[in-house]
């Protein structure tokens, strides 16, 4: 007889969910098992399962699940969080019809074609459970359905948690691709400088080692003075009351050579279910952004050598600097110059670097 402490201990344990499907379809008769999610926005993801391969569990993912007949009957209104025997909803002959059956079952030489099991709502989307067996097996009988919802109330459990923590992992991996997405460096280390979280950008610059660098998971300035001020910002912005902000300049080297453009740290306050961090931005002075020439010219219709000239102002580069940088009369640059505020809207020099100071500094891809 299966035990409670077997199927909760599929709550937080990966290696015995994983197990589930073939603990519960050796205890109810079944051959094969399957637990699917779907979440609150409507995608639906196999969280584990038995007997089947692959060669089955990747089409049936890509092309079939949405329209399986047995996972759709499992979220009726008058079967959920109930199980029953997918026969009393989907008769054998409409089975042997569907799209599941003809296309990907028969396709690859499998013979499943039974099914009990049940679907399940939670407070962070629905859970299918379907125990499978061979045609030749027969159907599920009224006692193995009723064996098998005896412990309904504790698969919905797991079920629930589970079901979160897949929401969570998503919820996770889609904010850091949204944080992945932008130039800007963003990097939440510890009190005690640990480093949690960096995105691409602030990979690139770390990867540079030009001010800053990770050593056994910890932050690291390249010079004590910056290692000072960074270590002051951090205390502040980690305090456990009245976390300040603060703004901290880290210089930069070439080799031993100190760079004139220091990196511009802005160290914020960040606390979250009782973890007390800090939040570092900032950006490589000396690199334009990925895509900000090309989004200058999507935005304001540049050419690329106007789009240039536009960031060099938004630099802080004089026309004098540009047209030495350029190779061309400072009375070439200056025309430019009205032709770039002519196309972006403004009449004065300052107004362009204000202009591109406002493209949204996204990663190009």
């Amino acid at each position: 007889m299966l035990r409670n402490e077997e199927i909760y201990e599929a709550l937080f344990d990966d290696d015995a969910f994983s197990a589930l499907p073939n603990t519960l379809a050796s205890q109810f008769g079944a051959r094969s098992g399957l637990i699917n999610w779907t979440s609150s926005a409507g995608n639906i993801e196999n969280l584990a399962h038995s007997y089947f391969t692959h060669e089955f569990l990747g089409p049936y993912a890509a092309r079939f699940v949405k329209t399986d007949p047995w996972q759709q009957c499992a979220f009726f209104p008058h079967r959920i969080n109930t199980i029953f025997s997918a026969e009393d909803e989907v008769p054998q002959s409409a089975f042997r019809r569907s799209p599941v059956y003809v296309d990907l079952i028969k396709s690859i030489g499998d013979d499943t074609f039974h099914c009990m099991g049940g679907g399940f709502s939670t407070p962070w989307g629905m859970g299918a459970v379907g125990l499978n067996r061979a045609e030749r097996a027969g159907p599920f009988t009224r006692n193995e359905v009723s064996a098998l919802a005896a412990y309904a109330h504790n698969i919905r459990n797991v079920l629930m948690v589970r079901g979160e923590l897949s929401g969570l992992r998503r919820s996770t991996a889609l904010l850091h691709g949204i944080l992945d997405a932008f130039a800007t460096a963003a990097l939440v280390i510890t009190a005690n400088m640990r480093v949690l979280y960096l995105n691409a950008a602030a990979e690139s610059i770390i990867t540079l080692g030009d001010a800053m660098k990770i050593s056994m998971g910890l932050l690291t300035a390249r010079d004590a003075e910056g290692q000072s001020r960074l270590n002051a910002a951090v205390h502040n912005a980690t305090l456990r009351t009245q976390p300040a902000t603060a703004n901290v300049t880290l210089n930069r080297f070439t080799t031993s050579v100190e760079v004139t453009e220091p990196y511009f740290t802005s160290v914020t306050p960040l606390a979250s279910q009782g973890i007390s961090g800090a939040l570092l931005v900032f950006r490589d002075p000396a690199a334009v952004l990925p895509g900000h020439y090309l989004e200058l010219q999507r935005f304001f219709g540049l050419t690329r050598a106007e789009a240039k000239i536009a960031i060099a102002l938004s630099m802080g580069h004089s026309t004098a600097q540009i047209a030495e940088h350029r190779g061309a009369s400072e009375a070439t640059v200056r025309g430019q110059i009205k032709a770039i505020a002519a196309k972006i809207g403004v009449s004065r020099q300052s107004a362009i670097a204000v202009a591109v100071a406002r493209i949204p500094p996204i990663r190009s891809v």
